[in-house]
């Protein structure tokens, strides 16, 4: 089994092939998701199998990148559990938006990153919904065939703040199969109707939603009873929850409602997280948050936060959230991407 692996930068020339992470060239990155899927779209499975990885952004030399501004739809590939698609940022944003590496914000009236096929990960990214949007479009939409899908460590914002019913992350109504979303932060998906992560509407989806963040939106997250969530933040929401939950660990809100499962009334405030001025969060936890060593070890499925630190191991030592809180000084970042683990285990 071989890897087949590519490299997307916006800052590079079109018609590359993708084979190195130059700028120019004919071996250079593709200039956008868009241009890698469609010329390397292929079946995985066959010849023995491989794996496809493509690394977004890798020229890391101190340009300023420009944003990924086409849409991207995931089609056309067969692949399995383990011959799967592997998406990742090739610099780390350090768990808050940075506008100087690799981001991708779509086209008006499309979803920023729809996803068809099974196996795919996204790791790492920062995702953004369009300016303008029509209902039921997202910045990440999973439809009928994409089981088996990791959504880890990225961070995804909407791009406008007034369009209705538009999501950050959804599973689409007639899908089935399972999903993880972990270490991920959403925000801002505040117009009426809208919702940070939708977790299906179909009896067949089987969803996990660990150590996320969730604020500001109109509702957090739409839950079935095959949802299970642990160690998820969801914070100055009109509504956290919709639906019925199968089960909920450890995790927080920020309203005074009761659910099982949960600690009720951990303010979404300057207390508890870094800055919670809409459009330029930083939602690290902060020194004394109520977050810290709240949660649930879990490290029988992934390490490390959003920033790629690990979290330690034991319980009542996991923090609750996407950031697990590291005190000055508390030694480096070593980024772990846990996909592979996932699709290992056989989830």
């Amino acid at each position: 089994m071989a890897e087949i692996l590519r490299y997307v930068d916006p800052n590079a020339d079109a018609g590359g092939d993708g084979t190195t992470n130059g700028l120019t060239g004919a071996n250079c990155a593709y200039v956008s998701l868009n241009a890698w899927e469609a010329a390397t779209q292929q079946d995985l499975t066959d010849g023995g199998g491989d794996t496809a990885r493509v690394v977004c952004s890798s020229d890391d030399a101190g340009s300023t990148h420009a944003a990924d501004t086409t849409a991207v739809t995931i089609d056309g590939w067969t692949t399995s559990a383990t011959c799967y698609i592997t998406i990742e940022a090739a610099s780390s944003h350090g768990g808050k938006w940075d506008d100087t590496i690799y981001r991708i914000t779509g086209q008006n009236y499309n979803d920023t990153i729809k996803i068809i096929e099974r196996y795919v990960n996204l790791s790492g990214l920062q995702i953004r919904s369009p300016a303008a949007m029509d209902p039921g479009n997202a910045a990440i939409n999973l439809y009928t065939t994409s089981d088996g899908a990791v959504i880890s460590n990225n961070i995804i914002r909407n791009g406008q703040t007034s369009r209705t019913g538009c999501y950050g992350v959804n599973i689409h109504w007639n899908n089935s199969g399972t999903y993880y979303f972990y270490n991920n932060v959403v925000y801002d998906f505040i117009g009426s109707g809208s919702v940070g992560v939708v977790l299906g509407e179909d009896a067949g989806i089987t969803s996990y939603l660990y150590n996320c963040t969730i604020v500001n939106c109109a509702t957090g997250a739409t839950v079935r009873v095959t949802t299970t969530a642990v160690n998820t933040y969801i914070g100055n929401c009109t509504t956290e929850y919709s639906g019925t939950i199968g089960t909920r660990t450890t995790c927080a809100h920020s309203s005074a409602t009761s659910y099982s499962g949960s600690t009720a009334s951990v303010a979404y405030t300057t207390d508890n997280f870094i800055n919670v001025t809409a459009g330029s969060e930083d939602l690290h936890l902060a020194a004394g948050s109520a977050l810290i060593n709240q949660g649930t070890d879990l490290s029988g499925t992934f390490t490390d936060d959003i920033d790629g630190e690990t979290r330690p191991t034991g319980a009542g030592t996991w923090d609750i959230g996407a950031d697990e809180y590291v005190a000055a000084g508390g030694g480096p970042v070593i980024p772990v991407f846990m996909h592979h683990y996932l699709h290992n285990m056989g989830r």
